[in-house]
């Protein structure tokens, strides 16, 4: 089965970094894993919240399943120096859920 990451980003009102962009190069990072829409309900075993400014105003769903929130400079409310830095630990986050989804904690944040 496909490791599926349901995607949702913020409204880009005071963008610090463009999040679209930032999915595009992930998706590049994590070619094992495949991307959904955040609303693709039960069709994915992690979400991924991708805030544009460190507002983190994107809210985050209910959903059973790990979440791993990123602002412009944070990865789980960790501060990273760079956008590479926060990309490559974004990407070590979601290969290491994946690789062993049966072991998942749901109440990863």
């Amino acid at each position: 089965m496909d490791f599926k990451v349901g995607l949702k980003y913020c409204g880009h009102c005071q963008p610090h970094m463009p999040m679209t962009e930032f999915a595009r190069d992930l998706a590049k990072l994590t070619p094992g894993l495949s991307y959904t829409r955040w609303d693709d309900f039960g069709n994915y075993q992690a979400l991924l919240v991708l805030n544009a400014c460190t507002a983190q105003c994107a809210s985050v769903p209910e959903v059973d399943v790990p979440k791993v929130i990123v602002s412009s400079h944070t990865l789980d409310y960790s501060e990273y120096r760079s956008r590479e830095e926060l990309l490559e630990a974004t990407a070590q986050t979601l290969r290491g859920l994946a690789g062993d989804n049966k072991k998942i904690d749901p109440t990863h944040n």
